[in-house]
Order: C-alpha cells, then sequence, then structure tokens
C-alpha cells in the first residue's frame, strides 16, 4: 500500500476520537470536562491536511509529524487537567 493510501485512513483514525468522548459524556461514564479533549482537533487536522498535501516526499511531512508529536503532548495535557478537574469539582 502506499504512503497515499495510508495517509487517506488517517481522518478516520482522528475522527474516532469525537465518538468515543461523546459516548463517555452522554452515557454517564465521564465528566463533561473531558470534551476538552476536542480542543486538540485542529492539531490534528493541520497534521493531516499537511500529509495530504505533501505524501510524496519525506522532507516535507516533518511538519506533519511534529504536528502529530504535539497532538499527543496536548492530548495528555488536557486529560489531565481535565481528570485533576473533575476530582476537584466533583
Amino acid at each position: 500500500m502506499n504512503v497515499y493510501m495510508k495517509a487517506m485512513r488517517l481522518p478516520f483514525l482522528t475522527g474516532s476520537l469525537i465518538p468515543v468522548v461523546l459516548y463517555g459524556v452522554l452515557a454517564g461514564k465521564g465528566s463533561w470536562l473531558y470534551l476538552a479533549v476536542l480542543l486538540t482537533m485542529p492539531l490534528a487536522l493541520k497534521a493531516i491536511r499537511v500529509l495530504n498535501i505533501h505524501y510524496q516526499t519525506y522532507d516535507e511531512i516533518i511538519p506533519a509529524q511534529a504536528l502529530t508529536i504535539q497532538t499527543h503532548l496536548a492530548l495528555g495535557v488536557v486529560m489531565s487537567v481535565a481528570l485533576v478537574a473533575h476530582k476537584l469539582v466533583f
């Protein structure tokens, strides 16, 4: 499978975060504060856009790789803050 076809699957993987978080909140399994993880979506979507445009050259996908790392770090920080806030508030 070529790199372009692999890149086309990424929006579905990124979009899978939304239903999981929404289910957790709507089913009462988590706090509404967990919706804060959706703040990381712009970073992920920007990485996908860069990858879809520059999928043929390795040097030009480095910003997409950096955005992916930033997305993972931001997701961890935001989720940690939401969990701590949930414990403090509720």
